[in-house]
């Protein structure tokens, strides 16, 4: 084989492995290596120089070259330059369309959009979200796991959770489930539940609301109930601090008792929540909601289910967290079985 050709073969190569090389770098480290042009001033009068991704509950999400993504508190920011399309959203449940710019006064901000400007106080600004955000961004989980043991009185408990936010420009789905197993030394009872709600957002704080879910509960003597409805929601209340709302609606729902019966019925949906966001280390959440099912093709019957969640910070995405559930089912098809369940658990959850 010829000197030449040999030459020929290896520039080859090496061109080849050259272009892989480029375009490998390209598609992996072009995002790290794009720039972050939007600015953010803090108080105290540093300037951050990154991404602004989202904010919610009171905490802007952004990305920095040198950091990774960190959550700045909304109230400690000064001004805000980011240079993509957003959607804004305040307090009153009035949404904008457009980049963002520093107001004329500290803790304004410009939304511009196609030659129209809104200037708005960034008090009144509770929620930030880019239109183009990748799925896997807008979804923000936490992972629950418990364990208890009494001595005295041989019962053993573990509880396993995972709850999860998917937030887009005009809706909002929450979907997750959870198990309680419980052990006293004679028998051992469990519950699970698997849910969806997902909300629709209208003018003046309005909502379209669908919801799912399917639960077992042996101290109800449950088998398996399947629900599956939807209705109207308000949001009476809502800052960058804390929420209020109220919802409305109707379900279906199918039930499997442990005696071997099954029936279908069609209930009325009532349901309230309120949260309060604490972001001042140690951060703090406490998330409340009471549900009622007023039975419609039963008149009469009815069930209720209340659940209480207080979480506090200990190490940073690292939560203690403290819940109290109740439920209650005005007919129990199982004489044996109780018309309520309740319970206090304690957990250690992890936010990503």
């Amino acid at each position: 084989m010829s000197t030449n050709l040999v030459s020929t073969r290896r520039t080859r190569i090496c061109r080849i492995v050259a272009t892989f090389c480029l375009v490998t770098t390209w598609v992996f480290c072009g995002p790290v290596f794009a720039a972050k042009e939007d600015t953010v001033k803090l108080v105290n009068g540093d300037l951050v120089t990154g991404e602004v991704k989202s904010l919610r509950q009171g905490r802007l999400s952004y990305g920095t070259d040198s950091m990774g993504t960190i959550s700045i508190e909304w109230d400690e920011i000064l001004s805000v330059t980011a240079k993509q399309f957003y959607r804004l959203e305040t307090s009153d449940g009035r949404r904008y369309f457009g980049s963002i710019l520093p107001g004329d006064e500290d803790s304004t901000l410009l939304v511009t959009n196609r030659g129209q400007t809104h200037e708005l106080s960034m008090i009144d600004v509770i929620r930030i979200q880019t239109i183009d955000t990748g799925w896997r961004e807008q979804i923000d989980s936490t992972l629950k796991a418990g364990y208890s043991f009494t001595k005295a009185s041989e019962v053993e408990q573990f509880n396993l959770s995972y709850d999860a936010v998917y937030v887009r420009e005009l809706s909002r789905t929450n979907f997750g489930g959870g198990t309680i197993l419980t052990d006293d030394g004679d028998e051992s009872t469990s519950q699970w539940n698997a849910y969806t709600d997902y909300r629709r957002w209208l003018e003046n704080r309005n909502y379209w609301l669908a919801l799912g879910g399917a639960e077992a509960n042996d101290e109800l003597g449950l088998d398996l109930r399947l629900i599956a409805g939807g209705g109207l929601g308000h949001r009476f209340w809502q800052t960058n601090q804390s929420e209020l709302f109220g919802e409305g609606g109707a379900v279906v729902n199918y039930t499997e008792n442990s005696d071997g019966g099954s029936d279908t019925n069609l209930e009325g949906l009532l349901r309230a929540g309120y949260s309060i966001y604490i972001y001042d280390t140690p951060k703090r959440t406490l998330n409340s909601t009471l549900a009622l099912f007023p039975g419609i093709t039963q008149f009469g019957e009815y069930r209720t289910d209340l659940s209480v969640s207080l979480q506090q910070e200990f190490i940073e995405d690292f939560f203690w967290d403290l819940s109290f559930f109740h439920k209650y089912d005005s007919d129990v098809s199982d004489q044996e079985a109780s018309n309520s369940d309740y319970g206090i658990n304690t957990s250690i959850a992890f936010e990503f």
